[in-house]
């Protein structure tokens, strides 16, 4: 069966491999909470890892987000934990004195699943597809990508742009060879990652086997089944009954379960996603800048925190959670809770009257919104709390749990008064992503938010290379946000991941680069 395709750990001590290097930079931010006894293991021979999100749907990586999960494709470059760029694919790079030549040494005898060699002219085919047809691609000003010789990838871009080495890291750029196509279809997923192809069901599990031919050493497990298991309960009592010995984005509701399995560890730690709500900026209440801050202020974000977070995260100050390090505005002040602070502001712009309901009223209409949102990411249950914390300052809010994609399609029609997500602040090492929640055209949350000043800066952060100087770019960014709130910042985001003590070198990787199995091997419990 086809898919659809676009046409347009603890590391082994043997050596120290580029493996070891991506999980030795820093894993600060990654605690474990093990179990008192070690448990019994899987199938000895099959490592089974249970996803959060649905990316079997493709084997293309420019359809879906297979490449970074499931290790069949390798990038030019890597991201350690703590988001540095180290060498994948390319040895190294370099960016000419016009910066828009970038130029990418290949490793040397580097094979693809079938054989066939990873060279300039397969990796320069692979980058092409992927800048002309990803969506995520679409902002990268390329002006060319070109093989020279056999061991060197060149890509001009039109402009100066910082960015280019997160979009390397993100799915559409990882490598699949040509001969992985007939045409237009994807026949067979060829790549050079450290594991092959071996089977695939489509949206529901890929089986993959060791590749041992990868560059940097061969895995250690034979066979890896990734599952998509997309209720949390779920992907909990299958770690605890051993059917999966890795379990991907847990709840916070089920941490205290999974600590007191002796055959499970616990692995928490900080990533740079946050929960958020957006407010539809071009029409309804919240079109005006005070009625923002209002919400802002009436939203108790430790209650929220404390409370479904069981503790595991803290609130959002601003759009860059603390775990980036350089990156935070560290002069922003959060919006503490403060009902009386949204009264007035809500009295100010009008909303003065009040029902006998206790609802505010301007104009003859009531205060009365709905609030979308999906399933994942305990987004439920947080909205929950915030209900009666708005409509104690008079604002009714009703609560509205979808897909996703019905979601998205409602806020793309405008046709929608807040919505309450998670995303991530940082893709591929870089903010640039973050920074597009907040441009006028090119915005991925579709908030109808406009500031020419935060479109400026945007754009002059894509073409400034000068690491300090960006950062006082963003800096602004930062300070205007928080000021006119196109949306309220909820909570900074801890990832719940657990493995079966069977298995050991499981190290789940902070920035959400990878989920690195290769390391991975059962023990002998």
């Amino acid at each position: 069966m086809n898919e659809p395709t676009h046409t347009i750990g603890q590391n082994r001590q043997m050596r120290p491999t580029r493996r070891a290097i991506l999980g030795g930079l820093g894993a600060a931010g990654l605690g474990t909470v093990a179990g008192c006894v070690g448990g019994g293991g899987g199938d000895n021979e099959a490592l089974n890892v249970g996803l959060e999100w649905q990316v079997l749907e493709s084997r293309d990586p420019i359809v879906s987000g297979i490449a970074r999960r499931t290790q069949l494709y390798e990038p030019l470059v890597h991201l350690t934990h703590d988001a540095e760029f180290v060498e994948g694919l390319a040895e190294s790079w370099s960016v000419g004195e016009d910066n828009l030549t970038w130029q990418f040494e290949l490793r040397p005898d580097v094979a693809f699943h079938d054989g066939s060699t990873v060279d300039a002219d397969a990796v320069e085919w692979s980058l092409n597809r992927a800048f002309e047809d990803a969506e995520d691609f679409q902002p990268v000003p390329i002006d060319s990508i070109d093989a020279i010789g056999d061991d060197r990838v060149e890509i001009t871009t039109q402009e100066p742009f910082s960015p280019l080495l997160g979009y390397l890291t993100l799915d559409p750029a990882w490598i699949i060879s040509p001969n992985s196509f007939d045409g237009d279809e994807l026949v067979e997923p060829i790549g050079a990652g450290p594991f092959q192809f071996e089977s695939w069901e489509p949206n529901e599990r890929l089986t993959t086997t060791r590749f041992e031919d990868y560059y940097d050493g061969s895995p250690t497990v034979e066979r890896v089944v990734w599952e998509y298991v997309h209720d949390d309960q779920t992907r909990a009592l299958s770690l605890q009954n051993d059917e999966l010995q890795i379990g991907r984005s847990l709840s916070e509701a089920s941490v205290s379960t999974l600590e007191d399995d002796d055959g499970v560890d616990l692995h928490v730690y900080d990533v740079p996603r946050m929960r958020f709500i957006v407010f539809n900026n071009a029409s309804g209440p919240f079109a005006d800048v005070e009625v923002r801050r209002a919400v802002n202020y009436a939203i108790d974000r430790q209650e929220i925190v404390d409370g479904p977070l069981e503790g595991l995260t803290e609130p959002a100050v601003g759009p860059v959670p603390p775990s980036m390090a350089y990156w935070p505005n560290e002069s922003l002040e959060g919006y503490e809770h403060d009902p009386e602070r949204a009264i007035e502001l809500l009295e100010s712009a009008g909303w003065d009257e009040i029902d006998d309901d206790g609802i505010r009223i301007r104009d003859g209409e009531r205060f009365e919104i709905t609030l979308w949102g999906y399933s994942s990411h305990e987004i439920p249950i947080i909205a929950e709390v915030i209900q009666p914390q708005l409509s104690e300052v008079g604002i009714e809010m009703n609560i509205t749990v979808t897909e996703y994609g019905a979601l998205a399609d409602a806020k793309e029609r405008g046709e929608f008064d807040m919505s309450m997500e998670s995303w991530a602040t940082i893709m591929g090492g870089d903010l640039d992503r973050m920074l597009r929640y907040f441009h006028s055209t090119e915005t991925l949350i579709d908030s109808g938010y406009e500031n020419p000043r935060v479109d400026e800066l945007i754009e002059q952060g894509r073409r400034t290379l000068d690491r300090d100087e960006r950062k006082e770019l963003y800096d602004e960014i930062q300070a205007i946000v928080m000021d006119e709130v196109p949306v309220a910042f909820l909570s900074y985001y801890a990832r719940i991941d657990a493995s079966r003590t069977s298995v050991d070198g499981f190290e789940p990787h902070p920035i959400e680069h990878t989920i690195n199995v290769a390391d991975v091997e059962f023990n002998s419990e």
